[in-house]
């Protein structure tokens, strides 16, 4: 599928979705409703069952091929997520402190609307391993692999991503606009109405605005320190965006994102090693919707975060963040653990939180999804002066002289 008509079928399908819900909420039309969300849910049950394998097989073939300093690429990647992650909840700190004082005000309990939505059936496929064992598999296994010779094993990993490939090319993105529809179609109709959307408008525009100039910080900082354009990363990860934002799922946008940040230059084995990473440890929109609500919250009830509770609680939200599953909802659960532990969250509280995540949620991913194009590119940049080249396939020359050595 063209990007251009998978982007107008992605935006087409997010509008009719929020239609949908719009009017099966109005018409109080809830079976409709139960029929359309049974279906998205047994899709993203599907994307979930598929996304092990994606980052299993991209992994692991894009870092095998990487060579004996992929090491270097690797860790690159992860203090470069981490430098972007601080930073974005530092800026989103500090914009919340000053601005939101002043404008909100309190929530009542009956404001949270939750749990009406129920399929009619239960249809769970159990993934072949959690995200987080499919990343470090991946890793151990393309590091085992590009340290010895090629060998079947080689071979069968590239055979198996072929399959995927395939599949991916020719399923995956017709049924993720499927997915989009029903997953827009449920969020609309649970929170239509709501006292929670209304009351915290500000503070969802204040997320939103701050998830936007993250990207604008990040994208000029390529263009002044790589000479890429921002009107053409943007250009060419359109697709990508429109993707996470109806998917919810940086984990499940890993092959579209791939595409997008190879249009832009970057090379092939890089981007194929480090975007199923980077889906799973940069999470720039994450981390600015998790902080402006917790700040939010905090000044709604009257409690004044001070500086070293908020220092800490970013450091320790950052690493939460890289350890947090890259499917729909993940860092805001994650972050749950955090919000009572450090800043002392009741129940209450962190039911608004995740409300407010939920909200958020396409608009977070579609930032997690394109913001990695800054991760990817500065270690491209870094591998290139380091010398680490593209691996050469062999010949069919090298390959029968090899073997005529042998003998």
């Amino acid at each position: 599928m063209k990007q251009r008509s998978f982007q107008i079928y992605i935006v087409t399908a997010t509008l009719i979705g929020i239609g949908t819900g719009y009017v099966l909420k109005v018409f109080d039309l809830l079976f409709i409703m139960r029929l359309i969300h049974t279906l998205s849910e047994i899709l993203e049950s599907i994307f979930l069952f598929i996304t092990p394998w994606i980052i299993i097989l991209y992994m692991t073939s894009g870092i095998m091929n990487i060579g004996k300093k992929s090491g270097r690429i690797l860790w690159n990647a992860i203090w470069v997520s981490l430098l972007s992650s601080a930073l974005a909840g530092a800026i989103s700190f500090c914009a919340a402190s000053f601005i939101l004082p002043g404008i909100l005000g309190p929530v009542p309990e009956s404001a949270i609307n939750k749990g009406i939505l129920s399929t009619f059936f239960e249809f769970e496929t159990l993934p072949t391993a959690d995200i987080v064992t499919s990343i470090i598999g991946a890793i151990l296994l393309g590091l085992g692999l590009s340290l010895s010779k090629k060998t079947k094993i080689h071979d069968l990993i590239e055979d198996f991503r072929s399959v995927i490939d395939a599949l991916i090319n020719k399923y995956f993105e017709r049924y993720i606009i499927i997915f989009v529809f029903g997953n827009t179609a449920s969020i609309t109709y649970e929170v239509y109405g709501s006292q929670l959307l209304i009351n915290f408008s500000l503070i969802f525009v204040l997320i939103i605005i701050l998830q936007l100039f993250m990207l604008f910080l990040q994208y000029n900082f390529l263009y002044g320190y790589l000479g890429m354009l921002p009107h053409n990363i943007v250009k060419s990860m359109l697709r990508a965006y429109f993707t996470g934002f109806g998917t919810q799922s940086s984990s499940v946008t890993v092959p579209i994102t791939t595409q997008c940040v190879k249009q832009l230059g970057v090379r092939k084995w890089v981007a194929e090693a480090l975007i199923p990473l980077c889906a799973n440890i940069h999470k720039v929109g994450d981390i600015v919707a998790i902080v402006v609500s917790c700040v939010g919250l905090m000044f709604v009830y009257g409690n004044v975060p001070e500086f070293n509770q908020i220092l800490l609680f970013l450091i320790v939200m950052t690493f939460v963040n890289v350890i947090s599953p890259g499917i729909p909802g993940g860092g805001g659960m994650a972050a749950l653990s955090v919000t009572d532990t450090m800043l002392g969250f009741v129940h209450f509280q962190k039911i608004l939180m995740i409300s407010l995540f939920k909200i958020q949620d396409s608009f977070g991913t579609a930032t997690n999804v394109v913001s990695d194009i800054f991760v990817v590119s500065i270690v491209d940049n870094l591998s290139q002066e380091n010398q680490v080249k593209e691996p050469k396939e062999s010949s069919e020359e090298e390959v029968m002289e090899g073997e005529s050595e042998e003998k």
